[in-house]
């Protein structure tokens, strides 16, 4: 049975009422996103200071439930790591970051955040900002081109992937309308897979590794604006007149 909260001027909320606020939020946030796969929602965004990651808040779903996790300060290991999420705790509602050195990874968790190869006595870095040097995953430093993005209808790229491939896309020559409208499709927010796989024109199995890669290849095949040749200038004689 649902309890509803009704509110009268002079009263006193009771132990139901109260409970009820707590409650009811959650299943309006299940409600919400009843369409979305298990996975990140948002949020958990990467920095790194001095080999201490921060990773900020966000919102994720596990078996079918939306939990939250709180801002963490985790100091970078040695090595090949994941950081991935803990749903073992009692709470119904929190779940925690942890690292961890996968011997046997048999497939990818749906709940990886970032990982990173970081050699010992060396400076682990955030994100990069060069869209290919997100794609090569660079050694000591975060790579998130693994995290799955939950939303409706699938799972699509870290916002930073795709708003990092829309920038260097509007800079590149010989684009059609269609890149165009691509890259600004990414820079408001992409909300459904469907998108990219059109642009790419792919199918509707292809991961969120494989669109890093295949968007990679899309820049690529461009010329770049600053190093194109400029336009030959036809010399002509002069005009005597008499």
């Amino acid at each position: 049975m649902n309890i509803y909260p009704d509110f009268k001027d002079g009263m006193i909320l009771n132990t139901d009422m109260l409970n009820a606020l707590r409650d009811r939020p959650n299943d309006v946030i299940n409600a919400v996103f009843r369409e979305f796969p298990d996975g990140i929602i948002s949020g958990f965004d990467v920095s790194v200071s001095e080999n201490n990651i921060t990773i900020g808040g966000g919102i994720v779903k596990h078996d079918g439930f939306i939990y939250t996790a709180d801002e963490t300060t985790i100091c970078a290991e040695t090595g090949r790591i994941f950081c991935t999420l803990d749903f073992s705790a009692e709470t119904s509602n929190n779940c925690t970051i942890t690292q961890a050195v996968p011997v046997f990874l048999r497939e990818q968790p749906e709940t990886e955040i970032f990982r990173y190869i970081h050699s010992e006595g060396s400076v682990l870095h955030g994100v990069p900002k060069n869209f290919n040097d997100i794609k090569n995953g660079l050694k000591n430093s975060i790579d998130i081109s693994y995290r799955k993005i939950s939303c409706s209808g699938g799972y699509i790229p870290d916002r930073k992937i795709t708003e990092t491939f829309a920038a260097e896309l509007l800079e590149k020559r010989n684009t059609g309308i269609s890149d165009t409208v691509f890259a600004y499709v990414c820079l408001n927010g992409l909300a459904s897979p469907l998108p990219i796989i059109k642009y790419l024109m792919c199918g509707e199995d292809i991961s969120v590794r494989e669109m890093t890669e295949r968007l990679a290849e899309k820049l690529d095949s461009f010329a770049n604006e600053k190093s194109a040749q400029k336009p030959s200038v036809r010399k002509t004689g002069k005009i005597s007149v008499s």
